[in-house]
């Protein structure tokens, strides 16, 4: 069985949802992608991956490293409400984030484009509410 942290930020996450760390306009995390991947790796995952918010410029800079893949925490909407989740979506590539970003906005949309891509994707913290 292979191990892989599926939910971890870089300090691309620039933005955080948390209230305390949006007051004092303080991100999800300060981590180098490269670190991250080094620690990883020498921690036990056999694979890395980072998913920050709505960007994979921390990925871009571990693609080219040993066990490495593509993946973004995305922020979608409801339709016609202001209810905000959080889609983590692994294993794409840059077109397919370009893709994302059209359909966004629209979580039955951004939905329909992940299973049509056959994308691996699931609810980050869903017992979590980012719409505070």
């Amino acid at each position: 069985m292979s191990r892989c942290d599926l939910h971890i930020h870089s300090r691309y996450s620039a933005r955080s949802e948390e209230w305390l760390f949006r007051r004092f306009d303080f991100p999800d995390s300060y981590s180098d992608p490269k670190t991250l991947h080094g620690q990883l790796l020498t921690h036990g995952m056999d694979y890395a991956t980072i998913t920050d918010h709505d960007t994979i410029e921390g990925c871009l800079q571990i693609a080219h490293l040993p066990r490495a893949f593509v993946s973004e925490q995305v922020t979608t909407h409801f339709p016609h409400h202001a209810c905000k989740v959080h889609i983590l979506v692994w294993g794409i590539s840059e077109q397919q984030h370009r893709d994302i970003e059209g359909v966004r906005d629209n979580i039955f949309e951004l939905q329909r484009y992940l299973q049509a891509g056959q994308i691996a994707h699931a609810v980050a913290h869903p017992l979590y509410s980012v719409n505070v």
